[in-house]
């Protein structure tokens, strides 16, 4: 797919969005707690190792650039390993970690319930240690070597990705099909952000205007994929499907300009 500048196109002010939008920023998609994971018979290109005792999903050649993944709730899935595949053979070292240690939500609990899976979310991967996790696989691909390093998360795990960019961790975060972003949530990124909405998602045009007086903000891109399913880049894609499967492409192929783009080699 041909990029262009259209993909940083937006130009509304604040003033002129309903504040119904700007407050529904924030809640989960409905989607995301109705739509079920699709089954896949991929096969993993990479590997899985330990950083401590983190499971990780590697994949790619050590490099200067790397990029962690965040995955959605149903943790390591073939889906998602596929994306972070295609991610890598684009140049970077993928990182996929298994922050969920072996307890991802289980795929036949949906339709979810809302509070049954906030409660599984703090017993097993609390936001204390999510940022600790994140953290120590930030450390451990430096040591191997990556100078500039990105975060991409997944519904659940896109507020994670954004979470490591506010503290200084990454130099850049992307997500794709987020939930529950706010204003408050991005406003203090330290780097460029990417953000990927599908037709499940609300309006995310407010977060980005946010940003606009950011020192890079003309390195932050907002595409909304309005014909797409919430989960169609993980473990809700359909890669049987010919328009899913192009365009979670597409997705990846904006990612991936994105981080090429923003993750640079220290000089």
């Amino acid at each position: 797919m041909e990029h262009s500048d259209k993909y940083r196109s937006w130009k509304p002010q604040l003033s002129s969005i309903p504040h119904f939008i700007i407050n529904m920023a924030g809640e989960h998609s409905k989607a995301c707690c109705e739509l079920p994971p699709f089954a896949s018979n991929y096969q993993p290109k990479g590997q899985v190792s330990t950083v401590g005792d983190l499971p990780t999903y590697f994949v790619g050649e050590k490099g200067k650039r790397a990029i962690i993944l965040i995955y959605d709730i149903f943790g390591f899935h073939p889906n998602t390993h596929q994306f972070a595949d295609e991610l890598a053979a684009k140049g970077f070292f993928v990182a996929e970690p298994d922050f969920y240690r072996g307890n991802p939500w289980p795929l036949e609990k949906v339709p979810i319930q809302l509070p049954e899976l906030m409660a599984h979310l703090e017993q097993h991967v609390p936001e204390s240690r999510m940022l600790a996790d994140i953290g120590s696989v930030c450390r451990y691909l430096r040591s191997n070597g990556a100078e500039s390093i990105g975060t991409l998360g997944f519904c659940w795990g896109a507020i994670y990705a954004i979470r490591a960019n506010v503290e200084g961790l990454v130099d850049a975060s992307a997500a794709a099909h987020p939930s529950r972003l706010t204003v408050e949530i991005v406003k203090d990124v330290k780097g460029p952000l990417a953000l990927l909405p599908s037709k499940d998602e609300p309006d995310l045009i407010p977060l980005m205007e946010a940003l606009k007086e950011k020192p890079f903000v003309d390195k932050n891109v907002h595409v909304r994929f309005d014909d797409m399913h919430h989960g169609w880049c993980a473990a809700r894609s359909d890669y049987s499907n010919p328009a899913n499967a192009r365009r979670s492409r597409e997705a990846l192929q904006i990612m991936a300009r994105f981080f090429d783009e923003t993750l640079q080699a220290k000089l």
